[in-house]
């Protein structure tokens, strides 16, 4: 039987550009979420492609290059797959770049991506990741599972409470104004992009592909996976704290865009970000909900 798509939500959050993309081909289904380019204005995104910004750029690339993947070796192991991929995408990026060596050059900052894939293998449905995007099943034994491919960053820990540390600091500011003073410290964290000391990510390192996250998981055949970006994700704490099972169960019961719409009115309610202390209001948020059927 043929993987069904159920449901599926790619919202925009509060940038110029949708950087959320939910994708799938064959007998896989995949949400990346590009990594908002932290580059001076006029940088990276104006080589690449006039009107849209770097992270669009690199998860729209991505698709398409991984679609032609599976097309083209639809058995193949997954780690290929997305080598192959990636590999697609950094010719199209040099090529974008009028051919100049290395990736990420003349740019410190080259374009990312979070990530997750399930795929339905013989024995079991696979789950790949990199990065804070998740995914929600049904186990087998009725349990509802969570699948993320980056547990709790310490950079991202570490960054929470460097903007926490502002917003006591600056307690009449402006939310602008307060990432305005981080930039820095985000300039700083993204050079430590696909290093030991820093964090994995899709890009153009292949040594990322060999710190990914994987799992087989036996899931309940009639019942469906969801597939989030982490600004989807956000549900869990916005508007109520909720468990990864009544998430599951909400976005069966009442729709991605609904669930979603109750998450833009916390997000309004708390349009300062220092109820619950985050980078941006509104984030792009990705859900897909799929079936891989019997």
């Amino acid at each position: 039987m043929a993987l069904t798509i159920l449901d599926s939500l790619c919202l925009g959050g509060d940038g110029e550009h949708n950087e959320d993309l939910c994708g799938a081909a064959g007998d896989a289904a995949w949400v990346l979420d590009g990594a908002t380019g932290v580059s001076p204005p006029g940088g990276l995104a104006a080589d690449l492609a006039e009107g849209t910004s770097d992270a669009a750029w690199y998860v729209a690339r991505f698709d398409a290059a991984l679609r032609d993947a599976i097309a083209a070796q639809p058995g193949a192991e997954t780690r290929t797959l997305l080598r192959r991929a990636m590999g697609a995408v950094e010719a199209d990026y040099r090529d974008a770049l009028g051919g100049r060596p290395g990736p990420g050059f003349p740019h410190p900052f080259p374009p990312s991506a979070a990530f997750v894939m399930a795929r339905r293998m013989e024995d079991g449905l696979e789950i790949v990741g990199l990065g804070d995007c998740a995914a929600l099943f049904a186990a087998a034994d009725g349990r509802i599972g969570c699948f993320t491919g980056d547990h709790a960053s310490p950079i991202d820990k570490e960054s929470i409470a460097r903007l926490k540390a502002e917003q006591e600091k600056h307690p009449d500011a402006p939310h602008r104004e307060i990432i305005e003073r981080m930039k820095p410290v985000l300039r700083r964290n993204r050079a430590r992009m696909n290093t030991p000391e820093g964090y994995w990510i899709l890009s153009f390192s292949s040594e990322a592909l060999e710190h990914m996250r994987a799992a087989r998981v036996s899931i309940a055949h009639d019942k469906p996976v969801m597939l989030m970006s982490d600004g989807f994700t956000r549900c869990l704490q916005m508007p109520d704290r909720i468990s990864e099972a009544q998430l599951y169960e909400r976005v069966l019961s009442n729709g991605a865009a609904q669930t979603a719409a109750a998450l833009r009115r916390a997000e309004e309610e708390d349009a300062s970000c220092r109820r619950f202390p985050r980078f941006k209001k509104s984030d792009d948020a990705a859900c897909l909900v799929v079936s891989f059927g019997p």
